[in-house]
Parts: C-alpha cells; structure tokens; sequence
C-alpha cells in the first residue's frame, strides 16, 4: 500500500469509529434549582455568636434587635456600623428588612453571601455599633442552596399590644422554591408558633425566627402567636431566591 493509501484508510477508520461523549453530571436538581436546607441555627444575647463547622459557598442571614436606651423608649442614638466575622466574609444589611427608625426594640436582618470558610470552620460573627446598645440580641442561620442575594424586605411596626403579629413580603417574590425567613419580637409575650413556616429556634421567649419555603413566585406572609402576654411587637421578612 502506498504512503498516500495508508492515509485514506486511516481517515476512514477515523470518520466510522463511534464518537465518545462526555456527559457532565448536573449541579442542581430538578428544574435547575438546589433545595434550600438550613445547616445550623444559633442565637444569643450580645453581640457576637460562634457557628461551629460552617461551610464554604453557603450563605448567612442575621437577625439582630437591640434597644436605644435602658428603658427602651427612643428610636435613636444607636447606629449598626458593620457586621463581621472572623473569616473575613462580607455582610450587608437586607434591603427594607429592618423597623429601625419605628421601633423602639428594632430588628434588622443581614446576609453574608458565599461565604468562603472550609469545611468545620468555626466562625464569630460580630456586629459592631456606634453608641451603646442596650440588651443587644443576635440570631444567625446557615443555609445551603441560596444564590446569595436577599429581596422584597419588609418591616412592621403595628403599635398596640396583640397577641399576635404578621409581616408580608415588598410584593411578589420573583422566584420558584425561595426561602422566605421572617423575625419577630413581642416583648412580655411568650411566642408559641409561627403558623407559616418552621421555628428557628429562640433565645428569649419574645423572640422568634421562621422560615417557609415559597414554592411560586407570590406575596407570603409569616405569623407570630403568643401564649400569653402581649406586647409592644416589631417583625421583618425577605426572600432569598434559591440558586
């Protein structure tokens, strides 16, 4: 066979040989989403909280109230200048999730997006004031499956003494199977449910985070009940689209 023949028979044992695929696996779930699933909850009176083992590329939200003065009775002179950690994450205040400037107990939410500790890091996270905060509260959760950005904030101050209290979304959220994560505050009431979604846990009897899952984009709404007492109520939700 001549050099020019042995080039024409391996160019046709090249174009009848079978193409080999290279399938990717895929990185989310059904319908191109990751479920959300909170890790770890922790909170506590003061101003910083330790998570044991966090994991990188998950994502923290941060409820914290605090009180202007001894008697709680002012809206003012107490600023939060920064939330951080000890891993060197970024953490910024969720827009419209806050009653600062109505309350005299406010709550404010934070998200630390991504974040980028290893596996079965501990992490401290801080907020840190300018002026003196009285009766300072921080409540942090982990969560997987967050795209790492929050949405449609809100904040209610309704003033009074009911039993109970409830805080809606800034309007519909804008994706499928988004966490929907809420705080509530009533002082001298002893908090017994959350009817739309699943407690977070509690540090003080008044204070109460929770969770539902939003499984279409719509307006939703987190309820806070007491078992007894009233008082003096302040809550905040948002929506955090899931990846």
């Amino acid at each position: 066979m001549t050099h020019l023949g042995r080039l024409l028979l391996w160019a046709l044992l090249l174009l009848a040989s079978p193409a080999v695929a290279q399938t990717q696996l895929p990185l989310f779930g059904v319908g191109g989403q990751q479920a959300v699933k909170l890790v770890q909850h922790i909170g506590a009176n003061g101003t910083s909280v330790t998570l044991n083992g966090t994991t990188a590329h998950n994502s923290l939200i941060i409820g914290i109230s605090f009180c202007y003065n001894a008697s709680c009775n002012t809206n003012s002179g107490v600023t939060i200048a920064s939330v951080t950690d000890t891993n060197s994450n970024s953490c910024a205040a969720v827009a419209g999730a806050n009653t600062l400037s109505a309350a005299v107990f406010p709550a404010i939410a934070y998200l630390c997006p991504n974040i980028s500790t290893a596996v079965n890091v501990n992490d401290t996270i801080t907020v840190n004031y300018t002026g003196s905060p009285q009766f300072p509260v921080i409540f942090v959760s982990e969560w997987s499956g967050l795209r790492g950005v929050g949405e449609k904030g809100n904040g209610t101050t309704p003033g009074g003494s009911p039993s109970s209290v409830n805080v809606s979304t800034n309007g519909a959220v804008t994706g499928s199977n988004e966490l929907i994560w809420g705080w509530a505050i009533l002082n001298g009431c002893a908090i017994v449910s959350s009817n739309t979604g699943i407690d977070g846990g509690t540090v003080n009897v008044g204070q109460k985070d929770s969770y539902q899952i939003g499984t279409t984009p719509n307006t939703y709404t987190n309820t806070w009940t007491c078992s007894s007492g009233t008082g003096n109520p302040t809550a905040i939700i948002a929506g955090f689209p899931a990846k």
